[in-house]
């Protein structure tokens, strides 16, 4: 079964805060046959505690392999499930979805500076990712 659920972690070096450490979320797309694809912003040069201050939000869409920034061995990330269904009931939505992050990627938003109350971080962009889907 084909589905999208919203993904989240504790944000690095902030993990042993426990259930109190700040959360990174991301999305990840299973389809039918179990291949999975995450789409997370972040930092334009990846590493938030280093970039924040200089670099823009961007937002990939990559296989959810070992290896993946955000990749869960353990299975350990909390994990809510957003749509369910077949391939065919599922993939208009990750169409959409890809069309945001290529949305947001050209707005060269700058990941520092707060929106509505918000930070321009991972978390704005899998919320906007989701709300413009539905």
């Amino acid at each position: 079964m084909a589905k999208i659920e919203i993904v989240s972690k504790p944000i690095k070096y902030t993990e042993s805060l426990d259930k109190l450490a700040p959360q990174h979320l991301y999305i990840v797309h299973t389809k039918d046959n179990g291949e999975q694809i995450a789409y997370r912003g972040g930092p334009e040069g990846g590493d938030a505690f280093q970039n924040w201050r200089v670099d823009d939000l961007k937002v990939t869409q990559l296989p959810y392999i070992k290896g993946h920034p955000d990749w869960d061995e353990e299975s350990i990330h909390t994990r809510k499930v957003l749509a369910t269904g077949s391939d065919l009931e599922i993939n208009p939505l990750a169409e959409k979805m890809s069309k945001q992050v290529n949305w947001i990627n050209s707005q060269n938003f700058d990941y520092k500076l707060p929106t509505v109350g918000h930070w321009q971080n991972s978390n704005t962009a899998t919320r906007y990712l989701w709300q413009k889907t539905n």
